[in-house]
């Protein structure tokens, strides 16, 4: 079942939506560190995250699939956020250049559908991140956040996600850290968990990402026609 995005919305407004954001959005500049001239694309609930891209990138927009629901982005600017089909994208084929993917993954029931219509609408030789809860991590078993809804994915399954789709999938970052409590947890501490999570725990951050890029394989030539085999039969000699 999706979550609303007015949910989404309410926490990350919140001490904790933010200390997320800041720590997820960390990583995503450590893959993308360049997008100048890019069209760049979120699918899912990815306004936290794609601010960092504005006004490098060529154009950035937002899609948020109906049973989520919608909310206006940016603010106080002209809306760039869609209300769409879940797995029938409004845009010609490899039309993107780089996609990102957040609380998208863990609640849709298409996942194949939805992979296909990625690959459809993201450029030969583009990328896509897809982040979702870690099935290892502490916050996918805390359902006061967004990241204990949902299915949670190990690095692995992650990983076999982008295979069976045909994307070539780097390996699994993780990231998310400090426990998923609001009350103690400051941004200084939360940079410590970091820190010392990337380094001695590394597959049990809350969160699991993988980057991806779209190629596109040369195909084998077809044989215009069968090749013709001898066969040679053995006969009895007359005498």
């Amino acid at each position: 079942m999706w979550l609303d995005a007015e949910k989404l919305s309410d926490f990350y407004e919140k001490p904790l939506g933010a200390i997320a954001r800041k720590c997820i959005s960390k990583t995503l500049s450590d893959l993308w560190p360049d997008v100048r001239g890019d069209v760049v694309l979120g699918y899912g609930y990815c306004v936290p995250y794609l601010d960092a891209f504005r006004g490098e990138a060529e154009r950035v927009l937002c899609f948020m699939p109906a049973p989520q629901g919608a909310v206006s982005w940016p603010k106080e600017r002209k809306n760039a956020v869609a209300l769409v089909e879940e797995f029938s994208l409004p845009l010609r084929d490899q039309s993107v250049d780089r996609l990102i993917l957040c609380h998208a993954l863990e609640f849709t029931e298409h996942i194949d559908d939805l992979m296909t219509e990625l690959w459809r609408v993201l450029r030969d030789g583009g990328e896509i991140i897809i982040m979702t809860p870690n099935r290892r991590g502490a916050w996918a078993r805390i359902t006061q956040t967004p990241f204990g809804h949902g299915k949670p994915y190990s690095g692995r399954q992650l990983f076999e996600v982008f295979l069976q789709a045909g994307f070539t999938p780097d390996k699994p970052r993780y990231c998310l850290y400090a426990p998923p409590s609001g009350r103690t947890l400051t941004n200084q501490l939360a940079q410590s968990f970091e820190q010392l999570g990337s380094t001695f725990w590394r597959k049990l951050g809350g969160v699991v990402m993988i980057s991806a890029k779209k190629q596109v394989l040369a195909l084998k030539p077809k044989r215009t026609q069968a090749w013709n085999t001898r066969v040679f039969k053995p006969t009895t000699l007359s005498t």
